[in-house]
């Protein structure tokens, strides 16, 4: 759960203060700010009542045992949805069955987040991510969807090539390294192309949306119950546009906003992240024992001048690996998703200062998924922009990241200008197989659909809740005061009661609620 559109920082878009802090806010007037205009409507016909659509819709599921108190099975389903009788591929889904199974009101479809997270190892998390009474009621299901871990992963470049894509200096300061840049996504797309084959162009979230409608079929569901974490928002958002009147009950933590232009979710989560920075060095001064500035500007001061020194010269570490200004920011980034790890931060960026820079870069291999080695866990990142590229094609040419860079600086002097730049993996990746469904859900007849939102949420900012909660025509918002990204079992008793409630009771609460 703490990868979000973004995740790392190479890919597109799509982080208790002493100082008040207001949510991050698009800029009015400002050109990048811009929303798509077509919306997110029901599929005519409906292709669970199709001839063609049958064989996958009316699969049965071989559940076996496959890890202590969890079941696995895969299910098929095309990789082309409008060539249905082509080629497909085989989706992994486990399965974590309800406690009280007399008391069992369903299955619950999870998903943490990315592009590029498992919905697997949300299920082997279930015990620590969802409570005991939602574990007793609800089968927990997670798949990982097409392209990622288990189900027909995408794959783009070797680990040390990938290593090399991922920290490529995103805040070019002369032509030099803005070739570099190219050169870099023009090696990742053509690994994509060459790796990935067929599934390549049809990995976006309309088709995981599709995926997901036949996930609720063959699991003897009428309606979906669907739990999505940032990411899988968006995966929540566009099932409840394309398929409204089946919404069981849908719970959307950390939601995105689907009708923002690629520019628009850039700077606003850049924004996003800076407004986290900065409660992050209020809370390290509150301490009076913070190690890297004894104000919000010092602190501030100080960390824009040792990015700026890594910028020319990576830094050596005691354990032999770099650290560049790439990683220093990625790391930061890391540490924005939970204040949990803010003490740790301090003392990674303390440590960095003086030379020692491992807990840094363990802070952004975390992020990464990536081993101290220097190997890849999964293939998250791969699919993270793989899926990002394919859901936001546009504003990805060097033209467009030098026009961009004032407004994202502006909007994060920290995160802002590697944002900007970041658009250009999708320079050269492919295109849809049919282009992306994007724009406002209004979802006409769903059932009411909880929306979970934070107000200093770095990854997902609170603006782009609100503005969800307005386009859903069912769509109700429940606010948390506080800092990280996502809402749920973040701590705060009242957001917890309020989405069991919801889950196990359908007991939806007052519109506008803020605990």
């Amino acid at each position: 759960m703490r990868r979000a559109l973004v995740g790392a920082l190479a890919a597109v878009s799509l982080l208790a203060s002493c100082t008040p802090s207001s949510p991050v806010a698009a800029p009015s007037g400002d050109p990048n700010f811009a929303t798509v205009a077509q919306a997110v409507l029901p599929l005519s016909p409906d292709p669970a009542g199709s001839p063609q659509f049958a064989r996958f819709y009316h699969q049965i599921p071989s559940w076996t045992p496959c890890e202590p108190a969890l079941d696995c099975a895969r299910v098929t389903v095309p990789v082309d949805w409008s060539a249905p009788g082509g080629a497909t591929i085989q989706l992994a889904l486990m399965r974590l069955p309800a406690t009280d199974p007399g008391h069992r009101i369903g299955s619950l479809l999870v998903n943490p987040g990315g592009p590029g997270g498992s919905g697997l190892d949300l299920v082997r998390a279930a015990k620590e991510a969802f409570s005991d009474g939602l574990r007793a009621r609800y089968d927990i299901v997670g798949f990982d969807p097409r392209g990622v871990g288990q189900s027909a992963p995408v794959h783009c470049l070797s680990d040390d090539r990938l290593n090399a894509f991922l920290t490529t200096d995103t805040t070019p300061d002369d032509q030099g390294e803005i070739d570099a840049l190219v050169k870099g996504a023009r090696e990742f797309a053509a690994g994509c192309r060459a790796r990935s084959g067929a599934l390549l162009p049809n990995m976006g979230t309309r088709y995981v949306a599709r995926d997901l409608d036949v996930l609720r079929a063959v699991l003897g569901q009428d309606k979906l119950n669907w739990f999505g974490f940032s990411y899988g928002t968006y995966v929540g958002s566009f099932y409840a546009g394309m398929f409204p009147n089946r919404i069981g009950r849908m719970v959307l933590d950390g939601p995105l906003d689907p009708a923002l232009s690629p520019a628009s979710l850039g700077a606003m989560q850049a924004a996003g992240f800076q407004d986290e920075f900065d409660r992050f060095a209020d809370h390290c001064v509150a301490t009076n024992r913070c190690p890297i500035g004894s104000s919000r500007q010092t602190i501030t001061d100080t960390l824009t001048a040792f990015l700026n020194r890594l910028d020319t010269n990576p830094q050596h570490t005691p354990s032999g690996r770099l650290l560049s200004e790439t990683d220093a920011i990625t790391g930061l980034a890391d540490a924005m998703y939970t204040p949990l790890a803010w003490d740790v931060a301090v003392l990674a960026l303390a440590e960095a200062y003086l030379g020692h820079g491992d807990r840094l870069l363990a802070l952004a291999d975390e992020l990464f998924s990536r081993t101290k080695t220097g190997q890849f866990k999964d293939n998250s990142n791969e699919a993270n922009v793989t899926v990002n590229c394919l859901d936001h094609p546009g504003d990805d040419t060097v033209a467009d990241a030098k026009a961009q860079a004032p407004a994202m600086r502006a909007a994060s002097l920290i995160f802002g200008v590697s944002f900007a730049w970041s658009n250009l993996a999708c320079a050269d990746m492919p295109h849809l197989s049919q282009p992306p469904v994007a724009g406002p859900v209004r979802a006409l007849g769903a059932a009411p659909i909880l929306i979970v939102a934070t107000t200093h949420d770095p990854a997902t900012p609170y603006p782009w809740a609100l503005a969800l909660s307005h386009q859903l025509a069912s769509g109700v918002l429940l606010t948390r005061e506080g800092d990280g990204h996502t809402g749920y079992n973040r701590g705060n008793k009242c957001i917890d009661s309020a989405v069991e409630a919801y889950l196990l009771e359908r007991t939806v609460p007052k519109r506008n609620t803020r605990c």
